[in-house]
């Protein structure tokens, strides 16, 4: 599993090696340097619809995860909790 909830932050935060692909990534996903593709990864990142959600939601995510940083579920889960108000249950492992 893996916790992406902000496409942007995922894209600028990648790992070094991720380099070689950045610009397949750019097409495929946006470029959040470009602030018409920025506002339209946020438009499909789930962190900004965290409103939206209508019942509960389990987030799981490796601490040691090199790919997609563990600050990806974290700040969904605060999205979460600030929006709709429901309890969380966080354990780092």
């Amino acid at each position: 599993m893996v916790g992406i909830s902000d496409l942007s932050t995922l894209i600028e935060n990648a790992p070094p090696y991720w380099d070689l692909n950045k610009l397949l990534w750019w097409q495929y996903t946006g470029n959040p340097a470009d602030p018409a593709q920025r506002n339209d990864l946020k438009e499909r990142s789930p962190l900004y619809k965290a409103d939206q959600v209508q019942g509960p939601i389990l987030l799981m995510h490796g601490v040691h995860d090199p790919r997609v940083k563990v600050t990806q579920s974290l700040q969904m889960a605060e999205a979460l909790r600030a929006r709709l108000k429901y309890g969380l249950i966080q354990g780092l492992v």
